[in-house]
């Protein structure tokens, strides 16, 4: 009887289309917080429950900002996470803090964004009872202007179109430079960037304070390691030898 040196393997269902995504999925560190809050929480359990992790993240919203803080604190410090390492905006990522619009257009596409979705939206019912083929959606944006926004559908291709994700994200980006260029005036952009250096400075300042009280946590968890060691050390010392 020979053996055969073969080694018995199947491809796996999972495709990757990047050297980063397939890395990202071998590591197991959790991404924020919140999520090394959550996995101390359901390490217990065998499978997951999603309703459980709906029930911690309210739990999770509910903390304190000081309690928060000391799970901001064990996450860096038991993970050894060196926060200094990172630019502001990857901080913000593990802190789940929302960060600014790149500009003060991004900042107007965030807005138009969700009233281009619920004139989406609005249109796609509006069809299923009439049969229109397009609705006008008036909305409000900064600086009181308002804005147009046709959604036009084919009848024949009505449900392609509105679970066609990428087209509707296509199609609000040309309306969305459209509006920019031809409906919003210069005072109303001044308005908008004020606005927008408005939502930096505060990201800066939120930034700056968790900074602060993490350094503070992360020495107290430090001293406390320390001390810990300490008494363990003197209370060893303090036991009375026992005399043959």
């Amino acid at each position: 009887m020979r053996c055969a040196n073969v080694i018995r393997a199947s491809l796996s269902p999972n495709v990757y289309l990047t050297r980063r995504a397939f890395d990202k999925q071998l590591n197991t560190l959790p991404s924020t917080a919140f999520h090394y809050y959550c996995q101390l929480q359901v390490d217990h359990l065998t499978e997951p429950d999603s309703q459980l992790k709906r029930h911690i993240r309210r739990e999770w919203d509910l903390l304190s900002v000081t309690k928060k803080r000391l799970y901001y604190a064990f996450y860096f410090h038991f993970k050894g996470i060196n926060h200094r390492k990172m630019n502001k905006f990857e901080f913000a990522k593990f802190l789940e803090i929302p960060t600014p619009a790149s500009s003060e257009y991004m900042l107007f596409r965030n807005t138009f964004k969700y009233k281009f979705e619920m004139a989406w939206i609005d249109n796609l019912k509006r069809q299923r009872t009439t049969g229109r083929g397009q609705v006008i959606k008036h909305a409000t944006i900064t600086g009181g202007h308002r804005l147009t926004v046709y959604a036009q559908l084919n009848n024949l291709r009505l449900q392609q179109e509105a679970m066609d994700y990428t087209s509707r994200y296509q199609q609000m980006c040309r309306e969305c430079r459209r509006v920019w260029k031809e409906k919003v005036s210069l005072k109303q952009r001044i308005v908008i960037r004020d606005k927008w250096e408005e939502q930096k400075q505060i990201f800066e300042e939120r930034i700056r304070n968790e900074i602060d009280a993490l350094e503070i946590n992360l020495n107290r968890l430090t001293h406390f390691d320390l001390r810990r060691e300490f008494y363990d050390t003197v209370e060893l010392c303090r036991v009375p030898l026992k005399k043959k």
